[in-house]
């Protein structure tokens, strides 16, 4: 089955991301190592589908005094990027790690005046075609959400999201995106029901019809994607060491998708990206060109 619609060589993708920012990772172990790494889901999703071949567009908001930096640190991974103007500084997250955890401490959104939502608005609405892929992701403001969706899904039926938005399925308003994306955490908000098993998380995914593809990723125990159809579960694999997880989720979508849009199996594409997904929480940042991925099987099965 295909999955994308009117996906050709001319399609574009363009990555969506409210907020980049800059990871600002402390070792607390060693205490004398500290790294800045370009980061923000869209960042992260764009870096990942470029060390595969692809060519993504991060649309975001960037701002002073913060912003020579960041473009700065993404320079090296040469992605296209098209800015819009934040009032207030590209974020700074930090991330602190310790004995294979990361604490992260996230900045403030960025202030978004209306005039500068409307810029992007427009460029969307200039830009994508019906047979571009259009991925939505990050932290956004409900208003500005709201409107980004009412128009991407004019735009085109290749809608991926990807945003921890409580009322999410109530912005959907009936459109029905192609892959939604939430961890447990989000899942469980989204739908305002918590599980306390397994099997009360497997009957409310079957009955989660608002995505033709919804890939639910679960921690250190794996990633489930339900097609309306068969639900599988992929476990996780055992990363070489645990150097931060940061960025782990954001590499299960950008491999995911890369695998989609070639049309690989819906099985083969989610071992992979499970497989790139442990790959980059054995490493700062996520995965990219540089990084040579062995792809071994996990334990998978259909529910």
């Amino acid at each position: 089955m295909t999955w994308l619609q009117n996906i050709t060589k001319e399609s574009k993708i363009w990555i969506v991301n409210y907020a980049c920012a800059i990871d600002y990772y402390v070792d607390l172990n060693k205490q004398k190592n500290s790294v800045l790494i370009p980061g923000g889901k869209g960042i992260n999703v764009a870096i990942v589908m470029k060390s595969l071949g692809f060519d993504p567009t991060v649309i975001t908001f960037l701002g002073q005094p913060t912003k020579n930096l960041f473009l700065e640190l993404v320079k090296p991974y040469d992605l296209n990027i098209v800015s819009f103007i934040s009032e207030t500084k590209t974020r700074i997250n930090l991330k602190l790690l310790k004995d294979e955890k990361t604490t992260e401490i996230n900045d403030l959104s960025p202030l978004i005046t209306d005039a500068n939502l409307t810029e992007l608005l427009t460029f969307l609405k200039a830009n994508v075609k019906n047979n571009d892929l259009v991925i939505i992701n990050g932290r956004f403001k409900f208003e500005a959400l709201e409107k980004v969706l009412n128009l991407v899904f004019t735009l085109t039926e290749n809608v991926v999201i990807d945003v921890d938005e409580s009322k999410m399925l109530t912005l959907l308003n009936q459109s029905k995106p192609l892959v939604m994306k939430p961890n447990i955490d989000e899942f469980q908000t989204m739908i305002n029901t918590f599980f306390h098993d397994q099997q009360s998380l497997i009957a409310a995914i079957k009955k989660f019809h608002y995505c033709k593809l919804l890939l639910l990723s679960d921690g250190d125990k794996g990633a489930y994607l339900f097609d309306q159809n068969k639900l599988l579960f992929v476990s996780s694999i055992t990363p070489k060491q645990v150097v931060s997880t940061t960025g782990a989720g954001d590499t299960l979508l950008a491999v995911f998708l890369a695998n989609l849009i070639l049309k690989v199996d819906l099985k083969t594409a989610l071992i992979k990206a499970t497989n790139y997904a442990s790959a980059t929480i054995s490493k700062l940042g996520v995965v990219d060109s540089k990084d040579k991925i062995s792809v071994i099987t996990p334990k998978s099965y259909y529910l």
